[in-house]
C-alpha cells in the first residue's frame, strides 16, 4: 500500500514528507546522498513549491519511478536482442551455423 510507505517516510506523522523525513530516511538506510542532494532532490519532486512532498508527490514520485525502470528493462532487453542478432548474423556470414561450422554439416 502506498500511503504505508509514505507514512514510514513520513515519521513525524505531518502528512507530508519534509526534507528532515528525507534525511532520517537517508540515514536510516545509509544513503550516501549528501544534504545538498537530497534537497535538490525534494525540490525536483516537489510539484507546490511547499518544499516538502504531500501524498500526491509521493504517488507521482513512485509511479514515475516504476515507469522510467521498466522502460529501462525494455531498452535493455532490446539491446541484447540486437546483440544476438548481430551476433548469428556475423557467424553465418562466416559460414558458421548453430550446429558448428559449415564444413560440420555436410553429410
Amino acid at each position: 500500500d502506498i500511503m504505508s510507505i509514505f507514512e514510514l517516510f513520513d515519521n513525524d506523522s505531518t502528512g507530508t514528507i519534509s526534507y528532515e523525513n528525507l534525511q532520517n530516511v537517508a540515514r536510516i538506510i545509509g544513503a550516501k546522498e549528501t544534504p545538498k542532494e537530497i534537497q535538490e532532490m525534494l525540490s525536483m519532486l516537489d510539484t507546490d513549491g511547499d518544499n516538502e512532498l504531500d501524498p500526491i508527490d509521493f504517488y507521482t514520485c513512485l509511479v514515475s519511478g516504476m515507469r522510467i525502470r521498466l522502460e529501462e528493462e525494455e531498452r535493455l532487453k532490446r539491446q541484447n536482442a540486437d546483440a544476438v542478432n548481430r551476433e548469428m548474423e556475423a557467424q553465418g556470414q562466416s559460414g558458421m551455423y548453430r550446429g558448428g561450422s559449415a564444413s560440420s554439416s555436410r553429410l
